[in-house]
């Protein structure tokens, strides 16, 4: 069992959530949590195409896991939510300097805001998020090179770095071309070590205070490059579609979606449930 707390959000991924949770269980955290919903309250909050049906049954057989629903609050809610997430250990930050961490997030759209307070929500439920423990968030078309998992087995609080990052390559319509410049933020959903000041920020950031800011942790922390991270948009036309309606999202630059051929190999469930 690796180290690792592993948060997991999942929507209507009824093509991919089997080929997920064959990762999680090679990820083999020690703890799962993972939300079925929509962060958007103008669209339902539940799976409709059969995927949370799926992930109750996989729950149902995992001691480890539970399953949520995606918070959805008024901006006055998350507020009041965001106060109580922040943490209680020194330093004690005021009314002014919490008024202006807050301040951060006013004009963000709700859909941000909701992913944030979902996260910091499990946060809050989890029994194993303690300080030197490890914890990452989770996509359903994200998916590790076979290296990689096996570092994620390896760490632990010992470790002489406190974050896990990699290269990521972005299949762009189909599993035979790629690009590196669709995401460049190699920590994206990648394991953190766990601090007691660490709480999400917009969008699904962790992050820490610093000098009485929230600062992205992966921007001063000390990281460990161990290979590929393999993110896959080749769900139906449809399905990416919806995706990139929810809130502020938008569809990439044409810049960032210029695709090269891909030579190497994929990691080994995507060739056992998509190219076997």
């Amino acid at each position: 069992m690796s180290n690792i707390v592993l948060f997991a959000t999942y929507w209507n991924e009824i093509e991919w959530i089997q080929a997920s949770l064959a990762q999680i269980d090679a990820i083999n955290p020690t703890e799962l949590i993972i939300c079925d919903g929509c962060f958007d309250p103008l669209w339902p909050n539940y799976s409709t195409d059969g995927t949370r049906e799926i992930i109750e049954k996989y729950v149902g057989e995992h001691s480890n896991a539970k399953l949520i629903s995606a918070l959805r609050l008024s901006r006055l809610q998350h507020y009041f939510a965001w106060f109580r997430s922040l943490p209680h250990e020194k330093p004690n930050y005021g009314i002014i300097a919490k008024l202006r961490l807050a301040a951060q997030f006013h004009r963000r759209n709700i859909y941000r805001l909701n992913q944030m307070a979902t996260f910091n929500y499990m946060i809050s439920i989890s029994h194993h998020f303690r300080e030197g423990s490890w914890f990452m968030t989770y996509d359903c078309d994200q998916f590790y090179s076979n290296a990689m998992l096996e570092a994620f087995k390896c760490i632990n609080e010992e470790c002489p770095f406190s974050i896990i990052v990699g290269r990521e390559y972005t299949f762009i319509g189909n599993f035979n071309r790629y690009t590196e410049d669709y995401e460049k933020r190699g920590y994206n959903n990648m394991p953190h070590k766990i601090f007691h000041d660490i709480r999400f920020i917009p969008t699904r950031h962790p992050a820490r205070i610093v000098g009485g800011k929230y600062m992205i942790s992966a921007e001063f922390e000390v990281k460990r490059d161990v290979g590929i991270i393999f993110h896959y948009h080749v769900k139906s036309p449809d399905r990416l579609r919806a995706g990139y309606s929810l809130g502020d999202r938008k569809p990439p630059e044409t810049s960032r979606v210029q695709t090269k051929p891909y030579y190497g190999e994929h990691p080994t469930i995507i060739k056992k449930f998509f190219l076997s």
